[in-house]
């Protein structure tokens, strides 16, 4: 099998399981795929970790796949281990930094779809206290803070990503105003409003 088949066959087999959690509400049969397939998360984490050689098609999907995976709460505990502990600690920072880095830097290189593809990812642990305990620990917030000050246009849907990420931290997480407090979260959105109403009354 050549490398295009291969890469093919990873993308059909990623959209197959991403449709299979989506759809399917018999609980038991996905108990057995896990069963058959115990190495299957583990198998995801280098698709992510190789994102520089890896096709970003093939990116997106992992992280889709992890992102389905975490909206079933029993599993969620699971993934969160997978990606927080071990040989794998901070890969979740580590992409959001790049990804922030690459769009204040002017010089994108991620789709709108993988930095969508991400995001979904952060807002699925947001909405659950272990997720959000785990997010606070590693940083996460401060990382994509930066991102309230973009003002270009391309980027306003990131923008509007990210200050839903921000709103769901507050709503699940009673200690985020003393944290956006001390990160001077309040004021940073206090200046981005103005900036807008600004632009308006121009």
């Amino acid at each position: 099998m050549n490398l295009s088949l291969k890469r093919q066959y990873i993308c059909i087999r990623l959209l197959a399981f991403i449709v299979l959690l989506e759809s399917n509400h018999d609980h038991e049969a996905l108990t057995t795929f896990f069963i058959n397939e115990p190495k299957f998360v583990d198998e995801l984490v280098p698709l992510l970790r190789g994102e520089e050689t890896i096709p970003k098609d093939i990116c997106i999907l992992a992280l889709l796949a992890f992102a389905t995976q975490t909206q079933d709460r029993p599993k969620e505990f699971n993934i969160l281990t997978v990606i927080s502990v071990g040989g794998h600690s901070g890969i979740l920072l580590n992409f959001m930094q790049k990804v922030i880095g690459s769009i204040m830097a002017s010089t994108l290189g991620y789709s709108v779809s993988f930095v969508e593809a991400l995001l979904s990812l952060v807002i699925v642990f947001i909405s659950s206290s272990t997720g959000v305990a785990t997010l606070r620990n590693s940083s996460l917030i401060p990382t994509i803070l930066p991102l309230l000050q973009d003002m270009k246009l391309q980027h306003n849907h990131m923008v509007i990503a990210i200050a839903h990420n921000l709103e769901a931290f507050m709503d699940y997480n009673n200690l985020a105003n003393t944290l956006f407090r001390d990160l001077g979260v309040m004021d940073d959105m206090v200046t981005r409003l103005k900036m807008e109403i600004s632009h308006i009354e121009k």
